[in-house]
């Protein structure tokens, strides 16, 4: 049995204002099977039938008061990117020129400032020639005050076409954040390889990435995830799960950055 708790806090900032907490908890019963496959066998299990994408993103993650985050996955090989970004429509604020590693599996991020509350933000990244090289997208800021809205919570996706409309579908209720609760992607080993091809694969699922580009995501693992089913703390490499997961999850944080995976997000100003 795998317990996975995310804690959301919302409310206004003022001190006299009561902060409203809604704890969500997910109780996963998983049962028992024996997994004796090796790492080509895995991927070939748990594959979507479609190859996996050089590139991947945008995710939009951690919108927090003032300011969010966006996530990249960039093709080997390709130079300098940049974020560009603003209100109605408007491209004229710059968060930064950042150059995509193999340390980091090519996986950047970009952190955008100065958001005001109540407002659509467009952005679209570029080269460091200025060439478009994925969508422009746009997300909508909360309002300062009166929040309202609806938090998806998900866990225990594929990547097949059924899944895929299903992304279409939450994102027709427009949701103000998504919670994605382990098993999302099913991996089943650490071998550091096989948890980055995952993590992309599902980045460009169909329906998911193009809901991901404008809804924040916020992500904790189940199992499966983690590295095997029904599998704890005690499972090794367990660090290429958490560095893959590091790289590819836009999360405020990631426990305390050696063990576990948690963290806290405010929906709102």
């Amino acid at each position: 049995m795998v317990a996975l708790s995310a804690g959301l806090w919302q409310g206004e900032r003022n001190p006299g204002s009561p902060m409203r907490k809604i704890l969500l908890a997910l109780i996963v019963t998983c049962g028992v099977a024996a997994l004796a496959l090796t790492v080509p066998d895995i991927l070939r299990k748990n594959r979507p039938d479609w190859p996996t994408p050089e590139q991947a993103g945008p995710v939009l993650g951690n919108l927090a008061p003032g300011s969010a985050q966006v996530w990249f996955r960039a093709t080997p090989g390709a130079g300098g990117l940049r974020l560009r970004f603003g209100n109605g429509g408007a491209f004229d604020q710059d968060a930064g020129l950042v150059t995509p590693s193999a340390d980091s599996d090519y996986c950047v991020r970009w952190t955008l400032h100065n958001l005001p509350p109540d407002a659509e933000i467009a952005y679209r990244i570029e080269d460091a020639n200025g060439k478009i090289v994925s969508q422009p997208q746009s997300f909508r800021r909360p309002a300062a005050r009166g929040l309202s809205g609806v938090l998806v919570a998900g866990s225990c996706a594929d990547e097949k076409e059924g899944t895929s409309a299903l992304w279409r579908k939450v994102a027709t209720a427009n949701p103000a954040a998504l919670l994605l609760l382990g098993d999302t992607p099913y991996i089943d080993t650490t071998d550091l390889a096989a948890q980055r091809v995952r993590h992309r694969d599902v980045a460009a699922t169909p329906g998911f990435a193009e809901l991901a580009a404008r809804v924040p995501v916020y992500s904790i693992w189940d199992d499966h995830d983690f590295g095997g089913n029904d599998r704890d703390g005690t499972l090794a490499g367990k660090e290429n799960s958490l560095r893959a997961f590091r790289e590819y999850r836009v999360n405020p944080s990631y426990g305390d950055g050696t063990e576990g995976l948690y963290f806290s997000f405010m929906c709102g100003e």
